[in-house]
């Protein structure tokens, strides 16, 4: 489990890295409803809406940075706290929607920056599923 759904930090200073409830709620159901942990880590409901991945990635500086967070695991950034949601391809407020859609977390303070990394293996699969379709199309 922890390897599937461990990762979430919310702020530099925390100490402890907490699960996403959701997730942790879909695995002990698979575990009563099958007697065993599911097949698929990613329960359907909550995989990222490819959609609106797609949608932040219509720039070519989205796109690299998207490359960029797969290729090294997370990104040194800022969090931006205050933004639309209408504004999802903005380059501006990408790194940060990441955070609050929880596909980036708080890793560490490095060269005096934030460092923001992907959460678990989850997350990295909806990643992974988002540009293996990205290139397919």
């Amino acid at each position: 489990m922890e390897t599937y759904y461990d990762g979430y930090l919310f702020h530099p200073d925390g100490k402890n890295r907490v699960y996403n409830p959701s997730m942790i709620l879909y695995f002990f159901n698979q575990i009563l409803d099958e007697g065993r942990p599911p097949q698929n880590i990613i329960d359907d409901n909550l995989k990222t809406d490819y959609n609106r991945l797609r949608r932040m990635v219509q720039n070519e500086e989205n796109r690299n940075t998207l490359i960029e967070i797969v290729q090294n695991n997370g990104i040194m950034s800022d969090v931006i706290s205050k933004f639309s949601i209408d504004r999802l391809e903005d380059t501006k407020y990408f790194i940060s929607l990441h955070f609050c859609m929880g596909l980036l977390t708080v890793d560490k303070y490095r060269d005096g920056r934030l460092y923001l990394k992907i959460p678990n293996y989850s997350n990295r699969t909806v990643y992974w599923e988002y540009l293996e379709q990205f290139n397919r199309e």
